[in-house]
């Protein structure tokens, strides 16, 4: 947003679209915004005449949204949880088609290595062994993240090679290397709370492009353009 301060009263750009309005929250974020799509675009030319960008307060908000017809789309990582992601996909098939895109980015738990007790490769090693990632990506993330053994996805450059050791899930090889080293005792083999656990070396697959888009198939048998309806709200 450009402000009038710096000269200007609007937001100003070269894209596809055309900021119409917006509602503001009462905690001051954006409630809904609109877009026109932009005639003069250089590019070609967007299909869809007007786009809501809506806020929702819960993923069943927006569940429910898209249940009802209300919702077009939701996209990214946040308007929907990943089990509600696969159910949409394997059990409402009919209403939407969900689609994944590729590993954009790993999602990481970074090691201080210069404070204790991290400054010591021991535990970094026994951390990681004892962290069952595969299980937890399965239970908390519906299968649809992976585990993943290093920093940058193999689909950036130079990045596509097979790095050596790989430290797994392996409960007695952190309790062996707590034995040996300073550790007082094995880290639990447990997830406690469970999110700051298994977000370490889980790959965003997919979910970062997550599209859940609503009557599509319904609109493309009609013989509509697939992105052209009169108004599109997308969260």
């Amino acid at each position: 947003m450009i402000t009038v301060g710096m000269g200007l009263s609007a937001p100003i750009g070269t894209g596809a679209f055309k900021f119409v309005s917006r509602n503001v929250a009462e905690d001051g974020s954006d409630d809904e915004v609109v877009f026109a799509g932009n005639e003069q675009y250089w590019g070609q030319k967007p299909g869809i005449e007007t786009l809501t960008a809506v806020q929702y307060g819960s993923v069943e908000e927006v569940e429910a949204a898209l249940m009802a017809g209300d919702l077009d789309m939701a996209m990214g990582i946040g308007p929907l949880s990943a089990k509600q992601v696969q159910e949409m996909k394997f059990r409402h098939s009919d209403m939407f088609d969900v689609r994944h895109s590729d590993v954009i980015q790993h999602s990481l738990l970074v090691f201080n290595g210069n404070k204790a007790p991290m400054d010591d490769i021991a535990v970094r090693r026994a951390v990681i062994h004892a962290i069952d990632k595969s299980t937890f990506i399965e239970e908390k993330f519906a299968g649809l993240e992976e585990p993943v053994t290093q920093l940058l996805p193999k689909s950036a450059p130079y990045c596509n090679v097979d790095l050596s050791p790989k430290w797994g899930y392996d409960l007695e090889k952190a309790e062996l290397i707590c034995a040996q080293g300073t550790l007082e005792s094995a880290p639990s083999a447990e997830l406690s709370g469970g999110a700051i656990a298994g977000i370490v070396i889980a790959a965003t697959i997919g979910v970062a492009m997550i599209g859940l888009i609503a009557r599509m198939i319904q609109r493309e048998r009609s013989g509509k353009p697939l992105f052209a309806p009169a108004k599109s709200e997308i969260s």
